[in-house]
């Protein structure tokens, strides 16, 4: 039985071929990424190691919670340089700077850009032994006129030695020469793609808006010194608002940061490899289906010679471990190019990978034989039920696999309801339950979604024929007609070969209706919520620049100028809890003073809410910091509750109203907030607001928040008189003035001109109109969806495939039926045209059936999102109309190889063959 299994795939090569490719594109993926993962692991893990090589610690402002991925690092004093060197066992000690967004200009007056790594000004260590900058070309830089850069920005921007450049810093726009080129690293440069624009340590500090400060001073100990006694001395003998970190604390940190954007990316990635996975089994089982039925005769003459049924499953379930095994093996093979191309793809849209080597681990490898092994058997493992219960004498009748085929009916329609019952319940559960991890919830709508699909998979034969009839209609002519009683008469053949289809289309467009319901949500809300006629954000916010550019804009005289800007708090809605340590914090209601200089404050998740019984509600979020008494010019809050009139800037307090409520405050309500600098306020709340755009859910005044550290820039402005398109806008005001007002109107065009003026000064700055900030932002709503349609439309392209090979396999089946179609006139065009046509009927039939299911999840999933995310359904027509006219395209290119199979055929040969 080994023996004629093996000699049967030898017999059948492009059977085997194209089976064992379903799978193998699956295993691919799942090694891809893997190996892209672990490649960001390892480049990210040497970075780590390169930033702290030759140092021993970090001494660095101390954050009272959050992280600096969120916020500015705190500066330390230039003075605690002398107090660190005069501490028992430290060798050698040197302040350093990093701050992003310092951005150079090429040489055409480009400003240098980025996905994802820094673009920062740092300083050159007076210590070259603690410091990991390389002088690779000309010479370091001297004096308040020089800089030097990295030299991967260098060779991308044509950056030349002794040419001057125009840089942005916090302290404005200044032109520096460029002194010499620098790499991080050596002998490698291990920048991963960041610039670095380089001074001279008084220039660091004038430029980057630090007076005789650091972000950080790096140490050395003497050699032979105990790490953690030195660093028990170094926190004795600092004050408690800095803190020393080791340098395998920093690795730590670091690599900790890394594995939570490479974790998210690499889950990504799986979820995409699972569902082409998925799809696989799918086809194998047809497949597998198909041939089985096909050599029902064959197996039913070997049981008459004496083969058990378990022989029977065993040389099925044969064929499919040599499938699994080889699909593994070129599975392997091509992940490897797999990852190769992820990093081209993201590097297409716009998001380029850092170079790395591609590590094939043991772990990528088990779980690649694992799955690609264990999904074919499983896929296979039902026909190979079906086959050992065949009985001899009903394998021999001609009629018994149709016979067999139309069996059980109420019974599958039973079994039907009962699983998609449970995927039903599954995903409303993963949709709507609050089970505690979002890993869960998704872990739960995956496996509901697979059990619908595979209702859908148990069901469909019951349905097939009337629908299929249905879609074939149109097709008219002889052939059509053919074409359809052939898509027909097997349903189950039909909605097995289609169900790969559906699976890959129904995800397809539940990402549509998905992204197109956030994209009319937002659309919406920012147009009714901003009324700003020019928006100005940056890749990289700074506030010195953001203050700068403020100023330079008000000085126009066009309108209202408004800076959004952000920073950390921790909010306490139920009050300060007793004995609550603060650090740096003093006078705070509930805090006594002996717990005033704790060094740690709790610390929770981003927007994490924590219920205790007895214990106060902490939450961390953002607030911003906006002009209040302006704010009415730029923005609509739409205020529900209180009033902005006679609004106090020293302690007032905005809230959004979806916060409000799950805060339980209201209007008058007093609530202490912590800010990221350490700083405590008790804020009254003023009013509650319905609108969000690009502002926080709390919103103070410039007067109060402006001392603290900030994050992420907005300026927007609104003109004094505009006018557009012919049309005229003014502020309220009496027809006199108006009337005198005319001639100083303004267009958009001309302000833009005007403010272009200033903003081209700043190289990270974006000048736009409220359309183009909204088309911006649809269009990296695009760039997402886009990404995600792609990965997705290989498991469509994947059950084209499944079409090709059930074709391929019913054309075989159908030998004799085709020869005497041949005999009887049949030219070899319409013969090619009859199978091209089944093949469309099939891939409709697919693409509906997964289009009303895509539309059913997506519908549920937006249901599902926060109304403050989305709260409109919206269903894009167009787009899974395009997804319909793609999915025919494709079944007719599937339909072409089988036809010219077909249409090849001897006729004699076909007509005698059995």
């Amino acid at each position: 039985m080994l023996t004629l299994a093996l000699k049967t795939m030898r017999a059948n090569k492009i059977r085997f071929i194209m089976t064992t490719s379903t799978v193998m594109v699956g295993v691919a993926f799942v090694v891809a990424a893997f190996v892209t993962a672990d490649s960001l692991r390892s480049t990210f893990g040497d970075l780590s190691v390169d930033i702290v090589r030759g140092i021993d610690y970090n001494v660095r402002g101390r954050l009272p919670f959050g992280d600096f991925t969120r916020t500015e690092q705190p500066p330390v004093p230039e003075a605690l340089l002398d107090e660190i060197r005069n501490v028992e066992g430290v060798e050698k000690a040197d302040g350093t700077f990093f701050v992003d967004n310092v951005t150079p200009r090429d040489g055409d007056g480009n400003a240098v850009t980025t996905f994802g790594p820094p673009v920062a000004g740092t300083m050159w260590t007076e210590d070259e032994s603690l410091s990991q900058l390389y002088l690779m070309e000309g010479a370091r830089p001297v004096g308040n006129t020089q800089f030097a850069i990295d030299i991967g920005t260098a060779g991308q921007y044509n950056f030349v030695v002794g040419e001057e450049y125009q840089l942005t810093t916090p302290t404005g726009p200044r032109t520096f020469t460029l002194t010499g080129i620098m790499q991080f690293g050596f002998p490698e440069n291990a920048g991963l793609g960041a610039t670095f624009s380089v001074f001279d340590k008084a220039t660091a500090q004038e430029v980057l808006d630090a007076p005789n400060q650091f972000t950080e001073i790096v140490v050395r100990a003497k050699e032979g010194q105990n790490i953690e006694e030195l660093k028990k001395r170094l926190v004795d003998a600092l004050p408690t608002n800095v803190e020393v970190v080791t340098a395998s604390e920093v690795t730590e940190e670091f690599n900790s940061a890394f594995e939570t954007v490479i974790s998210i990316f690499q889950t990504v990635l799986l979820v995409f490899a699972f569902v082409i996975l998925f799809v696989s089994a799918f086809i194998v089982s047809n497949t597998f289906n198909i041939i089985l039925y096909q050599r029902v005769r064959e197996l039913a003459l070997l049981r008459s010679i004496g083969a058990t049924p378990r022989q029977v499953r065993r040389s099925v379930l044969l064929e499919a471990l040599v499938i699994g095994v080889s699909a593994v093996i070129t599975g392997i093979a091509l992940g490897m190019l797999g990852a190769v191309g992820i990093r081209g793809l993201f590097s297409a849209l716009g998001a380029s990978l850092p170079a790395g080597d591609l590590p094939l681990t043991p772990r990528t490898v088990i779980v690649a034989v694992t799955l690609g092994v264990i999904i074919t058997l499983i896929a296979s493992f039902v026909p190979a039920i079906k086959a050992s219960r065949t009985s001899p004498i009903a394998g021999l009748r001609e009629d018994s696999a149709e016979s067999t085929s139309n069996r059980h009916r109420s019974t599958r329609m039973y079994v039907g309801i009962v699983v998609a019952a449970l995927g039903a319940a599954l995903s409303l559960a993963g949709l709507f339950a609050d089970i505690g991890t979002g890993s869960l919830q998704l872990s739960l709508l995956g496996a509901g979604a697979a059990a619908v699909f595979i209702a859908v998979a148990i069901i469909s034969p019951l349905v097939a024929e009337p629908i299929v009839s249905t879609i074939a209609t149109p097709l008219i002519t002889i052939t059509g007609q053919m074409a359809r009683k052939n898509a027909a008469r097997n349903p189950q053949r039909t909605s097995a070969t289609a169900v790969a289809l559906t699976v890959g289309l129904a995800l397809m467009a539940a990402v549509s209706v998905v992204g197109d319901s956030f994209s009319v949500t937002f659309n919406e809300r920012l147009t009714s919520a901003v009324k700003a006629d020019f928006i100005i954000s940056a890749e990289r916010p700074n506030p010195s620049i953001a203050k700068q550019l403020k100023e330079d804009l008000a000085d126009t005289g066009l309108g209202t100028v408004v800076t959004f800007t952000s920073t950390l708090v921790q909010m306490f809605p139920d009050g300060v809890p007793e004995g609550f340590p603060a650090s740096g914090i003093s006078g705070v209601p509930g805090v006594p003073d002996s717990e005033v200089d704790a060094l740690d404050t709790p610390t929770v998740e981003p927007d994490v809410v924590e219920h205790t019984d007895g214990e106060p509600t902490v939450v961390e979020s953002s607030i911003s910091i906006v002009d209040i008494s302006n704010i009415d010019k730029v923005a609509n809050l739409r205020i529900s509750e209180g009033s902005l009139e006679n609004f106090n800037p020293e302690k007032g307090l905005l809230v959004y109203r979806d916060t409000a409520d799950a805060q339980e405050l209201a209007v008058g309500d007093e609530v202490p907030i912590f800010f990221i600098t350490g700083d405590t306020r008790t804020v009254e709340v003023a009013a509650i607001y319905e609108s969000d755009a690009f502002w926080a859910d709390l919103i103070i005044d410039a007067q109060l928040g402006d001392s603290f550290t900030r994050f992420d820039e907005v300026i927007t402005i609104k003109l004094d008189q505009t006018q557009s398109a012919g049309q005229t806008q003014v502020d309220e005001a009496s027809d006199q003035v108006q009337s005198d007002t005319a001639a100083t109107q303004i267009t958009i065009e001309d302000a833009r001109a005007r403010l272009t003026e200033v903003t081209d000064k700043y190289a990270n700055a974006v000048l736009q109109t409220r359309e183009e900030f909204l088309a911006d932002i649809e269009a990296s709503r695009t760039t997402a969806t886009t990404f995600v349609t792609v990965f997705l439309g290989f498991a469509v392209v994947l059950a084209l495939f499944g079409i090709v090979n059930t074709l391929t396999l019913s054309v075989t089946e159908r030998t004799r039926e085709i020869g005497l179609l041949r005999s009887v006139g049949m030219t070899k065009r319409q013969l090619r045209v009859m199978i091209c046509q089944e093949a469309i009927t099939v891939a409709l039939y697919g693409t509906l059936i997964g289009l009303v299911l895509g539309v059913i999840f997506g519908v549920a999933v937006a249901q599902a999102i926060p109304s403050n995310i989305v709260d409109q359904l919206s269903i894009p027509l167009i787009q899974l109309g395009i997804f319909a006219v793609m999915a025919a395209t494709f079944g007719l290119l599937a339909g072409l190889f089988p036809s010219f199979r077909a249409s090849r055929m001897n006729v004699l040969q076909a007509i005698s063959g059995e």
